[in-house]
């Protein structure tokens, strides 16, 4: 797997939790979301990527993988309950921010096993 293709992919999954939390429909169900292993990355952090486990930075990555799916499921489980504070400026916070992480751990996995 190309690491780096993981960042685009969770790019498109918090774009579509932002706007989904802005009309919520039905068409995300958080449990589908806070499955860190239904991902391509996921997979590859249980599978091939677990070769990798004793390193630094597979700890990090797979703590930031494993927040920015819980935030996504997070958003849309608040917005599917109506519980999403007026302009959810905290929330979309937490969101982007997760998904820095989460871009960041995969950057520094991709330069440790080059």
């Amino acid at each position: 797997m190309n690491l780096s293709d993981a960042i685009p992919d969770h790019a498109t999954m918090c774009y579509e939790v932002t706007e989904y939390a802005k009309r919520p429909n039905g068409s995300l169900k958080p449990a589908d979301l806070a499955r860190e292993d239904a991902c391509t990355l996921g997979q590859w952090l249980t599978k091939d990527g677990a070769t990798h486990e004793a390193l630094p930075a597979y700890a990090s990555l797979n703590a930031a993988h494993a927040k920015f799916h819980r935030a996504s499921a997070d958003t849309v489980q608040q917005a599917d309950d109506k519980a999403l504070p007026e302009g959810w400026q905290d929330e979309k916070a937490k969101l982007k921010a997760s998904l820095g992480d989460l871009c960041g751990a995969i950057m520094k996995m991709d330069f440790t096993i080059g």
